[in-house]
């Protein structure tokens, strides 16, 4: 029989594994039960930080083994932000283009759309949202003329 601290160690290995493959978090709402139930694991490994879970609180060795597999963790959004960013970034390295929001390939079109809306924040910094002088400054780095300053523009 498997210990917890066993099965809990399985868990963050797939989800690291699942991250570094997929270059995004696992949701909730995904077709497929393995994604679905790193999804809530990961949710519930949250909740266990902040207190919010009935359950058990996350030991200081859980803390440091999140830390060192999912930097950010501790902020769904922004990992999830520098997730996106990071994604655009290798899709434009490999194919020396924007990812355009009507791209055929659905992965290549939520990256378009997700780089369209970053494009629109920064027009509009004051809208509701989380756009900050920081993460202009991110994107300003990873991904010199994301925000159009570069002509070869695809059509988004």
């Amino acid at each position: 029989m498997r210990s917890v601290p066993d099965a809990w160690t399985d868990s963050l290995e797939a989800l690291a594994r699942f991250v570094a493959e997929r270059g995004r978090l696992p949701s909730s709402s995904a077709g497929a039960d393995a994604e679905r139930a790193l999804a809530w694991w990961f949710a519930r490994q949250r909740k266990r930080w902040t207190g919010s879970f009935a359950g058990r609180a996350l030991t200081e060795d859980q803390v440091r083994r999140l830390d060192d597999a999912l930097p950010g963790w501790r902020d769904p959004h922004m990992m999830r932000w520098n997730l996106n960013a990071r994604a655009v970034a290798a899709y434009r390295a490999a194919t020396g283009a924007w990812p355009s929001k009507r791209a055929a390939d659905p992965e290549t079109a939520r990256l378009g759309r997700w780089l369209h809306d970053q494009r629109a924040a920064a027009v509009n910094p004051d809208r509701p949202g989380r756009w900050s002088a920081e993460r202009h400054a991110a994107l300003d780095r990873l991904l010199p003329g994301w925000d159009g300053t570069v002509a070869d523009r695809e059509g988004d």
